[in-house]
């Protein structure tokens, strides 16, 4: 399998929409989707279909919502589509990147404000910029995807976006192809780490 861009925004909107790049112009935020191309989707298609969906990614890397899918998830990284209701509602009166804009300023003074007054944390990116995997539990993601199956009626479409297979070093729990390995002495990118990475992450899923 190849990718359609060489970054995630770019991929996963290729991915949802079926669409090229270089048709939907959407490579890396914040570029977003506009007017018809944020409505076709995969995940409109499921709705159709009685699907309930969720994303688990990133906000502003690789969230649906950041990058105007509008017929959307149901869920995405614990927003739920009633978030989107506003920039629906400016669809109205405005332009897709005008809309898009405003609806931006909404959401990031609505967290700022929150975050002033103790009601939530803002989200930490920091492990991004320090290369630490580990500050995005891959693990919790797919626990909770598996008590959605459990506990949902309705057929379910779930996207999980792991970081921990990113690189460019890795922290497995339980060692399996590099189990012969120092996981100290490791080399960016190693092949067997990475291997062993996945390979947690994917045996993990199957005991659960």
């Amino acid at each position: 399998m190849l990718t359609n861009a060489g970054n995630t925004a770019g991929s996963l909107i290729s991915i949802y929409t079926g669409k090229y790049p270089s048709d939907t112009r959407v490579l890396f935020a914040p570029v977003i989707l506009k007017d018809q191309d944020s409505k076709e989707s995969l995940l409109s298609l499921l709705e159709q279909l009685d699907y309930s969906s969720t994303l688990f990614s990133y906000p502003y890397f690789a969230d649906a919502y950041d990058l105007n899918l509008q017929s959307g998830f149901d869920n995405a990284n614990g927003r739920s589509r009633n978030s989107t209701k506003l920039i629906n509602f400016l669809n109205q009166y405005f332009d897709s990147n005008q809309s898009f804009f405003l609806y931006q300023i909404s959401i990031r003074l609505s967290e700022r404000i929150s975050h002033i007054f103790y009601i939530q944390d803002m989200v930490d990116f920091s492990p991004l910029s320090q290369n630490n995997a580990q500050g995005f539990d891959d693990e919790d993601k797919f626990d909770t995807a598996i008590r959605i199956i459990k506990q949902t009626d309705n057929p379910v479409f779930i996207h999980i976006h792991s970081l921990e297979t990113h690189g460019p070093k890795f922290t497995p729990k339980i060692q399996v192809y590099s189990k012969k390995d120092d996981i100290y002495l490791q080399q960016e990118y190693d092949i067997n780490f990475f291997m062993t990475t996945a390979s947690w992450i994917l045996i993990n899923m199957l005991d659960n």
